[in-house]
This record gives structure tokens, C-alpha cells and sequence, in this order.
């Protein structure tokens, strides 16, 4: 089969901006709000106000997808360029804040207002790029394609490691965090930029998923051209979209009362993305410095650290996921996450005695190789195998109205409990492996229709 592979891979080199900005964004900002209260002189001891400013992307996605949820929007491409387009709103705002005479009241009113517009960005993205992924992959290399998402994400939170390490030290003068603020917004920026131009000039077509579904079958088949050679394969490639992505009698994609007739199938998937979101995975990449202790050179030096073993995990994950199957790799993630908490919690370093840091920091990094091989990658994917398109602004929803509760509650519990709040995702990654073996459907090599069907099947069974 010819493909394209300059095109297919330059698609996917685009697609990818944006949970690259995805993870940049959510992972930029830790020495970046402490720097910002420093130079307008605000308190935030207890770390609630970090919390809240933190949370306002969250917030900003858990916006956007619901509105796209509720307007079932499916010109993916046009939704990229809305999301870019709103990145640059919110880097404008932010920008407006390196004005050293605002006053504290209106800097952080401004600032989280910024940071909600790059939210609704990325609520966006995460509502898209998943399963335009997926239907822009050539075949066969769908598992490739779809595992990318994670594998973005996880470099922009590198590039966010060595940002963050740039900052200015806090006995540094203002104008120095300022002019660093400045420039960390202006490369929020950039993603987004360079993924507009490439959309408007380069890849001007939708998915050949999303024209068949329209209808349109020449525009289907000339996006099809672009990624295969041979006009034979476009046939057969359009002739099979043809038949699995229009409403004709048996399709269960199109059934009347999807959720009632497969709501096993909703629950598990949704259920994935909430699991991936409460592993506890944003207790270390959303408050590393908190967690690891005091802000010094080490911890930058370890936040970086973990970053790069979740992009090797992730790597990894690509050539493993089609061999192990989903549901393998999820129950296989679990355990490991679990016994890595109670790890976590064992060899935790109290203020007198730093002996087993090592210890600690080795649970950590198996935490992150664990969850980069099964709950990064694997609950999108999936997901976007089972469920119809629309279902995917439902992932996105339930994700970060996820990742908003434990942004809050997070600090609280820390402060409230110290290291036992790793017992409590310990536990929490216990019961997940209890759902997963029991209700999750295995999807690796099967068509989305056939997986629905063994949904439908087991729960007349039961």
C-alpha cells in the first residue's frame, strides 16, 4: 500500500501542536504563579491561591467542551482554528499583565482571566485531537497514530521543566520576573501559531471520516488521495468508511438511544478518562514543588527528571499497546500504581530525615513509567475506538471536571494529611483494577461496531 508519508506524518506533526501545547500550558505555570504573586507582593502562604489560579485552566477546558459537547461540532479542522485562535487571546491578556502598575486586584482578576481563555483552548484540543488522530492515520497505523496524543503531551511538559528551570530565582529583582513572566507568555504562543499557519496553508482538508459522514464524497476521496498513492486503495478505503460510518440498519453507531443501548460501553469508557485523571498523576506534575518539598535547584532538576521518564514511558507505549492489548496494560498500570503509593507513603521524607529520599524518588519514577505505558495513553485511545465522535467532548468534560477537583483538593488534603494522601490513590487505583477486570471490553484489533456489540451482549446478560 502506498502512502504518502510526508503528508500523513506532517499531519501528524500538526495535530500534534496541540496537546503539546496541552502539556506546556498545564505545567508552566508552577514557578511561573509564584513568581507573578512575588512581584505584586501577594500572600499565598498556604498555597490556595496557586490552587485557584492553577485551576482556572481546568476550568476555561471544562467550559469549552461542554459547549462543544452541547453544539456536537464536527468540522474538526475549524475547531483547531478556533482553538488556536483563542490561545492568542488568552496570551494577550496574560501579556497585559506585565504591567508593573496594576494593582494586585486587577493583576490575578486578569491573569485567571487569561488563563481561562487558554483553557478553553485546550478543552478544545482535547476534544478533537484524539480521534482526528485516529481518522487522518493511514491504515494500520491507527494504534500509532492515537498513542501520539499522550507522546505530545509529554514533551510539552518537558519544554514546560526546562522553562520553569530558566525562571528567575525569588531574590532576583522584579524587573527581571517580569521580563521572564513576559517572555513564558510569549511561547505559549507559539504552538498555536505555527499549527494556524500549517491548517490554513498545508492541510486545508478535514478527515475523509468526517466528509463521508457529511456526505460529500469527492471531498472524502480527495482527502483520502492525499495520504494514498494508489486510487485503488482510495476506493476500497472510501467503499469501507462508506459502510461503517453512515446510519444504515445494524450500524450501532447510529442506533436511537445510544446510552441506554450501550451504556456499559459509555461507563467504562468515560469511567477510563475520570480514572485517568484521579491516579494521582496531577498530584506530581501540578504540585511537584509542594510534594518534593522545599524549591531548590534539586527539585527543578527532578521535576525535569520525571518528565523525561514519562516521555520515555510514552515511547515505549507505542510499539507495546497493540502487542499487550488495552485492558492488559490498564490492569498491569493499576497494581503498579497502587504498590508505588503505598512506596510513596512508606519512604516519604518527614523534615528530620531525609535517609530513604532515594527510596522515595525511585516510587515516583516507577509511578511515572507505570502510568506512561497504560493510563496516559491508553483511556483517549481507547475511547475513540468505542465510542462515537461526539462521545469524545463527553471525555473531555469528565477530564477536567476531574482534574478541577483535584486541583482543589489537593492542598487541603496535603495539608490536612501529609503523605497519606498517597494511601488514598493507593487505594483508589485498587478499585479501578476491580472495574477495569470486570466491565472494560478488550479493543485491540476489533472493529468499533464488533466491540459494541459484546457491550450490548454482556449487558443483556447480565
Amino acid at each position: 500500500m502506498k502512502v504518502d508519508k510526508i503528508y500523513s506524518y506532517g499531519y501528524l506533526l500538526t495535530l500534534g501542536l496541540g496537546p503539546l501545547q496541552f502539556g506546556l500550558a498545564m505545567n508552566i505555570f508552577g514557578t511561573y504563579s509564584e513568581l507573578f504573586m512575588q512581584t505584586r507582593k501577594i500572600n499565598d502562604s498556604s498555597g490556595k491561591y496557586s490552587a485557584w489560579i492553577t485551576t482556572m485552566i481546568p476550568l476555561g477546558a471544562l467550559f469549552s467542551s461542554f459547549a462543544f459537547c452541547l453544539l456536537s461540532i464536527t468540522k474538526k479542522r475549524l475547531g483547531l482554528i478556533v482553538s488556536d485562535l483563542l490561545a492568542f487571546v488568552g496570551v494577550v491578556i496574560m501579556l497585559w499583565l506585565s504591567d508593573p502598575r496594576s494593582s494586585d486586584d486587577i493583576s490575578v482578576t486578569i491573569f485567571c482571566l487569561g488563563r481561562f481563555f487558554l483553557g478553553m483552548s485546550l478543552g478544545i484540543y482535547t476534544s478533537i485531537t484524539p480521534t482526528y488522530l485516529i481518522e487522518i492515520s493511514p491504515k494500520g497505523r491507527e494504534n500509532f497514530f492515537g498513542n501520539c496524543y499522550q507522546l505530545f503531551i509529554n514533551i510539552g511538559i518537558i519544554a514546560s521543566s526546562f522553562i520553569g528551570m530558566a525562571m528567575p530565582n525569588s531574590n532576583e529583582l522584579d524587573h527581571t520576573k517580569l521580563e521572564a513572566i513576559s517572555l513564558a507568555t510569549i511561547i505559549l504562543a507559539l504552538a498555536p501559531f505555527l499549527q494556524l499557519l500549517l491548517l490554513l496553508s498545508v492541510y486545508m482538508h478535514d478527515t475523509p471520516t468526517h466528509y463521508v459522514r457529511e456526505g460529500n464524497e469527492s471531498l472524502a476521496k480527495e482527502a483520502l488521495r492525499r495520504s494514498y498513492l494508489d486510487e485503488k486503495v482510495v476506493r476500497q478505503e472510501y467503499n469501507k468508511l462508506l459502510g461503517s460510518e453512515t446510519d444504515t440498519p445494524g450500524n450501532p453507531i447510529y442506533a436511537k438511544n445510544f446510552f441506554s443501548t450501550y451504556r456499559m460501553a459509555v461507563i467504562v469508557s468515560i469511567g477510563l478518562i475520570i480514572i485517568q485523571q484521579l491516579t494521582g498523576i496531577n498530584v506530581i506534575m501540578l504540585y511537584a514543588y509542594s510534594i518534593f518539598g522545599t524549591k531548590n535547584e534539586f527539585s527543578k532538576i527532578f521535576t525535569i527528571g520525571t518528565s523525561i521518564t514519562s516521555l520515555l514511558a510514552a515511547l515505549f507505549s507505542l510499539f507495546i499497546t497493540d502487542k499487550y492489548g488495552r485492558k492488559s496494560l490498564l490492569l498491569f498500570g493499576c497494581l503498579t500504581c497502587a504498590f508505588t503509593f503505598f512506596g510513596c507513603y512508606y519512604f516519604y521524607p518527614s523534615p528530620h530525615q531525609t535517609a530513604d529520599y532515594g527510596k522515595f524518588v525511585f516510587c515516583v519514577v516507577a509511578f511515572l513509567l507505570s502510568y506512561g505505558v497504560s493510563h496516559g495513553p491508553i483511556p483517549w485511545l481507547y475511547l475513540a475506538e468505542v465510542l462515537p465522535e461526539g462521545w469524545m467532548s463527553v471525555g473531555s468534560v469528565m477530564s477536567y471536571l476531574s482534574t478541577m477537583i483535584v486541583s482543589l483538593s489537593t492542598p487541603t488534603i496535603k495539608e490536612m494529611y501529609g503523605p497519606v494522601i498517597f494511601l488514598l490513590y493507593a487505594a483508589f487505583m485498587v478499585l479501578s483494577a476491580l472495574f477495569i477486570a470486570l466491565f472494560m471490553k478488550e479493543s485491540k484489533g476489533k472493529l468499533r461496531e464488533n466491540i459494541l456489540k459484546e457491550y450490548y451482549k454482556g449487558s443483556k446478560t447480565d
